[in-house]
């Protein structure tokens, strides 16, 4: 029955077949998956219909693990080198989806040998067809997001010295890539390359320093968001001087989701430059930018900012410096600063030296209780309430 619907006319009745061939053969030995499943895998990849093929490539790792390493080498493995040279962008994007899987199921050295000389051609694939669309979304978007995913999710399987020779190239392409959605997979998939970044370095952090300016505001949060990875594997001295001035600037940028990813960071930041470095480098400088903003929701998000720090990490010095900071903001002349300023110093206090609680944050509070505010009156008292109790 099974085959009789692999091969049936409809094109949809062959394609909703195919897709339970990966848990057909899990139920199956492997000469029985030789004889009946491997054909109608191999005709399902030469399939007329695009839609088929996609329905075979889009689970072609189930599908080889299912069937086992010794079929996978032998006979799905130029099934799958097919499908990411499909004439349809669907398939290949599809197909490419189970690169970083299919790594796991054969000899590293077929998989160097026999898959990784085609990322080059998908990665800068241009085919006039590549720009069709597909489920509404163009398919350049697709298959480069594909690509460029599985790309970075090679990396820590591949080693070091594979990735450095044959990835980092294609990565620096993706990073300049005009897609917006490519950029992105590489960026917040930084982690990956962490324990390698000082190989990459020279490759890869000039061109994610470009993007700290892109156009795209999406962009510039994911180059503050991988910061965190950069600098616990670069360590503090590399921060100082390649990434400090990318990471400040994203308290003045123009866009709020920016803005908030500087202070989303800190406990990273916190964690793995100390925070000795975090008071000796980072909070001269919002302070500055907290006296010398002109737009309330700078000075508001540095104020964010504070509370993140607030940590037992955080030393007594640090909480101090802190402290002076928010008590500065509850006493700005706009009330959202005033009320997050009260929200801070309610969030340091949970760490902060008991004296320095009774000297200079309770008496703040108590005056902010009667400001002409209701907001700021409300997250005042709560603030006096938790730091009384």
């Amino acid at each position: 029955l099974f085959r009789a619907l692999t091969s049936d006319d409809q094109d949809s009745v062959r394609l909703l077949a195919i897709e339970n061939s990966a848990a057909i053969a899990e139920l199956l030995s492997q000469d029985e998956n030789t004889q009946h499943v491997l054909p109608i895998v191999r005709a399902s990849v030469e399939d007329r219909s695009w839609r088929v093929r996609f329905s075979i490539a889009k689970d072609f790792f189930p599908l080889s693990r299912a069937m086992g390493s010794q079929i996978t080498e032998s006979e799905l493995l130029g099934c799958f080198s097919n499908l990411l040279q499909d004439a349809e962008a669907e398939v290949r994007a599809a197909a490419a989806k189970n690169l970083s899987g299919y790594i796991s199921i054969i000899k590293s050295e077929l998989f160097s040998s026999e898959i990784l000389p085609l990322l080059s051609a998908l990665s800068q694939d241009t085919a006039p067809n590549v720009r069709s669309t597909f489920r509404g979304v163009s398919c350049v978007v697709v298959r480069a997001s594909a690509v460029s995913i599985a790309c970075m999710e090679l990396a820590p399987k591949l080693g070091e010295a594979t990735s450095k020779t044959t990835l980092a190239p294609l990565l620096l392409l993706f990073l300049r890539d005009e897609v917006v959605d490519v950029r992105l997979n590489i960026l917040k998939r930084m982690e990956l390359l962490a324990q390698w970044m000082a190989s990459f370095e020279s490759v890869l952090l000039p061109a994610i320093a470009d993007l700290a300016r892109d156009l795209q505001w999406r962009v510039r949060e994911a180059v503050i968001l991988s910061i965190p990875a950069l600098a616990g594997s670069l360590g503090g001295q590399y921060f100082q001087e390649h990434l400090l001035e990318i990471y400040v600037s994203a308290f003045t940028d123009m866009v709020g989701e920016v803005r908030l990813s500087a202070t989303k960071i800190l406990p990273s930041l916190l964690e793995s430059l100390g925070s000795d470095y975090i008071l000796q480098n980072i909070m001269p400088r919002l302070g500055q930018i907290f006296e010398k903003s002109v737009i309330y929701q700078e000075r508001v998000n540095v104020l964010h900012a504070l509370k993140q720090l607030a940590a037992e990490k955080a030393s007594g010095d640090l909480l101090a410096l802190m402290m002076t900071l928010a008590i500065r903001g509850a006493h700005d002349k706009i009330p959202n600063v005033r009320f997050v300023a009260s929200m801070t110093l309610e969030q340091l206090c949970k760490f902060a030296d008991a004296s320095i609680i009774a000297a200079q944050v309770r008496p703040c509070l108590s005056e902010l209780v009667s400001d002409a505010d209701m907001d700021v009156k409300y997250y005042s008292s709560v603030a006096l309430e938790t730091v009384q109790g």
